[in-house]
C-alpha cells in the first residue's frame, strides 16, 4: 500500500488532457510550482494512449521546471469511474466487508468487477446511521490506473498516493459555510479538457460523483466540425465569445450557439445527478448551496452566469480556503486540483474507522487497490 514519507516533500501532480501542473506547498505556503504542456493524443477519455511520451513529458517538466522533489501524488479522472455511497452492515472482519462491498459495487459499473480496482472509507456524516456502516465507495478499471502508474514510475517518481479528483477538490476549494442550521452540499464542477467531473460534496468528504465527457476539447472540437474551421480557430472562437459575447457574423453566431448547446447537456447532466443522489439518498441528503466551477474549462466567457441561470443555483468560479496562500488566484481553479494533490496528507490524521470488530488484512491478502478518498485510505493494493 501506498504511504506517505516526510508530508512537506511530495508534490500535488495534475496530469490533464493537454498540461501538467505540479504545486508543493510547506506551511499552506508554495514552495515549488510549474505547468508544462503536454501533446494531444497522449491522454485521451482519461486514458494513457502513450506511457512512453507521458513519462517523458514528465521527466521535461521536472527538468525544465527545476522540480526537486521525485515524491509526488496525482489523481486520474474516467468516465467510467464510480464514486458513490454503501450502507452496509457492521461486520466482523474487514475481509467480509470487502466482499459485501465489492458485490454492492459491482452492478453500477460498466466492466467486471474484478477489473476494477476499489477503496473505501466511512462518511464524515456517518451518524445518521447508527446500525451500519455508512461508506464513500470508489472504483476505476484497472487498466486506466496502471497506465497512469507506468508512466509515472517510468519518469522516476516515487507515487505516494492516488485520487479520483472529485475527491480532491474539497482539500483546497472554499466550499459553503457549515454552520448551526446550514447543513448544505455543494456541487464541484471541474471542467477539464476531455472530461468533467460532477461531485456532490459535503463537508470535506465527495459522497457521490459522475463523469461527463462534456468538457472544454469536446465544445471545440463541436464547433470545428460545425463551421468546417481548422481547430485553431474554434478554439479561438469558442474562448473569445463564450457565452456572453456577441457575435460579429453568422460564423460567430454558429460557433456561439453550438457553445451554449453543449454548456445545456452539460446543465442537464449536472441536474440528473443531484437529482439521482437526492433520490437515492432521500433520508440523509441535504439542499444545495452552491456550484462550484474548477479547472481550465471554468472560465469560458459567462459560464457562472449561464449556468445559474437554466439551473436556479448560485453559481461561481473556485477560491482557495482561507488557510491557503497561492500564487495564483484570479484563476486559481486551473491550479485547484495540483493545490488539493499536495495538501490532502491533512485528511490522514485521525482518520475514520470502520465500525466494528473488522481489522485490516495483511498486505498481500487483498485485491482492493490504494486509492485515497480525501487522503483516507482503507483499502491495499494487490500484491
Amino acid at each position: 500500500m501506498f504511504g506517505f514519507g516526510d508530508k512537506n516533500k511530495f508534490i500535488g501532480l495534475d496530469i490533464g488532457h493537454s498540461h501538467l501542473s505540479a504545486v508543493r506547498i510547506k506551511n499552506n505556503t508554495v514552495v515549488e510550482v510549474g505547468e508544462y504542456p503536454l501533446a494531444r493524443g497522449i491522454i485521451d477519455k482519461g486514458q494513457v494512449k502513450d506511457v512512453a511520451s507521458l513519462a517523458e513529458t514528465i521527466k521535461r517538466f521536472w527538468s525544465d521546471m527545476g522540480l526537486k522533489s521525485k515524491k509526488v501524488q496525482f489523481s486520474i479522472c474516467t468516465p467510467k469511474a464510480v464514486v458513490t455511497l454503501l450502507n452496509t452492515p457492521i461486520l466482523d472482519s474487514e475481509d467480509e466487508l470487502r466482499q459485501v462491498v465489492r458485490f454492492n459495487i459491482a452492478d453500477r459499473l460498466s466492466y467486471d468487477a474484478e477489473e476494477a480496482v476499489i477503496d473505501y472509507t466511512v462518511a464524515e456524516d456517518e451518524a445518521v446511521i447508527r446500525d451500519r456502516n455508512r461508506l464513500i465507495v470508489a472504483a476505476a478499471p484497472k487498466s486506466v490506473v496502471n497506465g497512469y502508474i507506468a508512466a509515472v514510475r517510468r519518469a522516476k517518481l516515487d507515487i505516494v498516493g492516488i485520487q479520483l479528483i472529485p475527491f480532491v477538490l474539497p482539500q483546497s476549494v472554499k466550499t459553503s459555510d457549515q454552520g448551526a442550521g446550514q447543513d448544505s452540499i455543494d456541487i464541484i464542477c471541474h471542467m477539464g479538457s476531455d472530461i468533467t467531473s460532477i461531485g456532490i460534496v459535503h463537508k470535506r468528504d465527495c459522497l457521490f460523483a459522475r463523469f461527463s465527457t462534456m468538457a472544454g476539447q469536446t465544445i471545440t472540437d463541436k464547433i470545428q466540425e460545425g463551421i468546417k474551421v481548422p481547430i485553431e480557430e474554434a478554439e479561438r472562437l469558442k474562448c473569445a465569445l463564450g457565452l456572453s459575447e456577441t457575435p460579429k457574423d453568422d460564423k460567430e453566431s454558429k460557433a456561439q450557439s453550438i457553445t451554449s448547446g453543449m454548456v445545456d447537456t452539460l446543465g442537464q447532466e449536472i441536474h440528473e445527478t443531484v437529482a439521482y443522489y437526492q433520490e437515492q439518498e432521500e433520508n440523509t441528503s441535504y439542499p444545495v448551496a452552491q456550484l462550484i466551477l474548477s479547472g481550465g474549462g471554468a472560465y469560458l466567457k459567462g459560464l457562472p452566469q449561464y449556468l445559474e441561470a437554466i439551473l436556479g443555483t448560485p453559481v461561481r468560479l473556485a477560491e482557495p480556503k482561507a488557510d491557503l496562500a497561492v500564487h495564483e488566484q484570479e484563476y486559481y481553479g486551473r491550479w485547484a486540483l495540483a493545490y488539493g494533490l499536495s495538501r490532502s496528507y491533512k485528511a490522514l490524521e485521525g482518520g475514520n474507522k470502520v465500525q466494528g470488530r473488522a481489522k485490516k488484512e495483511k498486505k498481500g491478502k487483498s485485491d482492493f487497490f490504494s486509492f485515497k478518498i480525501g487522503g483516507k485510505s482503507l483499502g491495499r493494493e494487490k500484491s
